[in-house]
């Protein structure tokens, strides 16, 4: 269980990058950017939470592009290439890490339209072999919006 007190890297990550969107030119590069230092400062703090300090990083990273209308795939792919960026200089464990990325954008299902999920696969899929599949079972281990909708 998680420590209620413990900072909440997601939406810290979020408002980081919601409030610095509007200026800049290139928003998703400016997110990517923003997210591998988040995780870079709560990785020194946290380094047994690693786990969860990459998936809050890259969920609320991700979750401000959505929200500003920019283009979440191409978020995401920049945020995973700084996430491995990220593991390769601190001497971590790239797949690991980018599996926790992965974990992150996941969370975002409920939010996303079909369109953009596959959007998503298969842009992260071209960029980073296998990405997309490790991505879509994240994606299967998140509860089904729709199931909220159905009769009981």
């Amino acid at each position: 269980m998680r420590d209620p007190d413990a900072f909440l890297i997601a939406q810290f990550a979020k408002e980081l990058v919601a409030i610095r969107l509007n200026a800049t030119e290139d928003p998703c590069a400016l997110a990517a950017a923003l997210v591998k230092e988040t995780a870079a400062v709560a990785l020194k703090a946290r380094p047994e939470e690693a786990d969860i300090v990459v998936a809050d990083a890259c969920y609320g990273g991700l979750q401000a592009l959505l929200l500003a209308g920019q283009d979440v795939s191409r978020g995401a792919t920049l945020m995973l290439g700084e996430i491995i960026d990220l593991a390769g200089s601190l001497g971590g464990n790239p797949a690991a890490l980018s599996e926790y990325a992965l974990e992150g954008f996941a969370r975002l299902r409920r939010l996303l339209t079909q369109d953009q999920i596959i959007d998503l696969l298969e842009t992260l899929d071209v960029h980073y072999k296998g990405a997309g599949t490790t991505l879509a079972r994240a994606l299967t281990r998140q509860a089904d919006p729709s199931r909220r909708l159905a009769p009981r």
